[in-house]
């Protein structure tokens, strides 16, 4: 029941589970001590449609570019698996200099980790293996065609002018989008 078996008109036959409740608590407790510590920027699960929805997701959001890199000789269904597979996972975004580091607690944890990639300024989205470029599009773009499907139904169910307003919006890449100015310390 996968998003990519759906792709290749399939129904899969595994469903993501969890198969270690250890390395689900030992994932909780490195991330839960990161944050009291400062070190998490931003954090999302890894589920629907895998690692490539998850960092257009947080691309998206953040409105920036990413450059990742698998950084290790894969065949074509093991990067499929790495980029599409729906298991528990999460991505983090921790500061560059500390990257190593925060992915050391988790293997010394017992939780596989690795820096995949870099924030950049471009709003281009970059995914290489192995230094090989695989993918290389603009976030306005890959944004507008995810939202596309939201889009026509708002513009149904809602004032259509409002709709095209807001799908517009996407192109405009120096919009920072919706963003938050606390008036209390957090």
């Amino acid at each position: 029941g996968s998003a990519l078996a759906q792709v290749y008109g399939q129904v899969g036959d595994a469903a993501p589970d969890l198969d270690d409740a250890d390395k689900l608590k030992a994932f909780f407790a490195v991330t839960r001590a990161l944050h009291r510590a400062g070190e998490i920027l931003a954090y999302h699960d890894r589920s629907d449609g895998g690692l490539a929805a998850t960092l257009c997701e947080m691309m998206f959001a953040g409105r920036c570019g990413l450059e990742i890199d698998t950084g290790t000789r894969l065949s074509s269904s093991d990067l499929l698996s790495l980029f599409f597979n729906e298991e528990l996972g999460a991505v983090l975004q921790v500061r560059a200099a500390r990257a190593e580091l925060i992915a050391e607690q988790f293997r010394s944890a017992g939780v596989s980790a690795r820096a995949l990639g870099r924030i950049t300024a471009n709003d281009t989205l970059k995914l290489a293996h192995d230094g090989a470029l695989l993918l290389e599009e603009e976030r306005k773009d890959l944004q507008r065609a995810w939202s596309e499907t939201s889009y026509r139904l708002q513009g149904l169910r809602d004032n259509p002018q409002c709709a095209d307003q807001e799908y517009s919006a996407l192109l405009e890449t120096r919009d920072a989008g919706l963003s938050v100015a606390l008036s209390f310390p957090w």
